[in-house]
């Protein structure tokens, strides 16, 4: 039971073109439909020009062409866990665990009803099932790199193996409305990422012009349920600052310091401190609810303490 009430299940791949669709309306209009910026492509370089501007490069996939450079005054690193553009900036990933999540997508031919979000603690970790769109289902088994199960979780028949003969809830689910793991052209499943809690240091630099958002500032132990949310809280919060900013700044000499109250990289810090020490409270409730006693479960109690 949630105080809050039901969840939803969210659409990702929807939800996500919807907020770009609707960065394509709010920035331009009809008049500059061509210079529109809002591109797929992948992450080369980044530099500063003789202004003191950033000068980001791109190479879209399958291009022939040279690649694109596009410049900036402020630049925002919302890459992701990867934080593709803060490491080439000098910035490191504070690492607070180790979690995997192995994944894999199910399909089935039989309509099922279940649309509850499953979570399963077994001996060596956790396990998350929930219905996705298109009658397919995604089941993750979280886990530490350092323990034994993480070499099996890899491998198709190690992952089967493990869900079935550990979980019993998450199992039961499956079996009865006959899900299978999909195969094929693809299909290489399970997959692995990272899942564990991080956080980037330095965050940003007010007077150079960048700042991490989202899973590049600072990533969860998805057991938290704050990816999106805090992503969308402080984005919103630190676009609002750097148009505050940039506004400031229209008639000064951009080679000068940022102007102090324009952008408050500190205030950043603190909301970003303020929601992990939230998570880690949740966290020391959450993982201290299992009967296990296993060196995942040990690890994670020692922690709390």
């Amino acid at each position: 039971m949630n105080p809050f009430g039901s969840g939803w299940h969210l659409d990702r791949a929807a939800f996500d073109e919807m907020l770009r669709e609707h960065v394509r309306k709010v920035c331009t209009s009809e008049a500059d439909e061509p210079q529109r910026l809002l591109i797929k492509g992948t992450f080369a370089a980044i530099r500063k020009d003789e202004h003191g501007r950033w000068v980001v490069t791109t190479r879209k996939s399958n291009d022939t062409k040279e690649p694109r450079e596009y410049h900036s005054t402020w630049l925002i690193d919302a890459s992701g866990r990867q934080a593709s553009v803060a490491h080439k900036l000098g910035a490191k990933v504070v690492k607070l665990d180790r979690l995997l999540a192995f994944y894999g997508v199910f399909s089935s031919p039989n309509l099922d009803r279940d649309r509850r979000t499953v979570i399963e603690a077994t001996e060596d970790g956790w396990w998350y099932t929930s219905q996705l769109a298109n009658q397919q289902r995604v089941v993750a088994f979280h886990t530490d790199d350092c323990d034994p199960v993480a070499k099996r979780a890899r491998y198709r028949d190690g992952f089967l193996d493990l869900l079935y003969q550990t979980t019993t809830h998450v199992s039961n689910i499956l079996e009865l409305n006959d899900w299978r793991l999909l195969s094929g052209q693809g299909h290489a499943f399970p997959r692995c990422t990272a899942a564990g809690s991080s956080f980037m240091e330095p965050l940003g630099d007010e007077h150079e012009r960048w700042c991490a958002v989202g899973d590049a500032a600072v990533a969860f132990d998805p057991l938290s349920s704050q990816g999106i949310i805090t992503a969308l809280r402080m984005g919103c919060s630190v676009g609002i600052m750097i148009s505050k900013q940039l506004q400031l700044s229209q008639s000064t000499d951009m080679d000068k310091p940022v102007e102090a109250g324009s952008f408050d990289l500190n205030s950043v810090k603190r909301a970003y401190l303020q929601i992990r020490e939230d998570y880690e409270k949740k966290g020391r409730y959450f993982y201290d609810q299992s009967m296990f006693s296993s060196d995942f479960w040990l690890r994670r109690r020692e922690r709390s303490t």
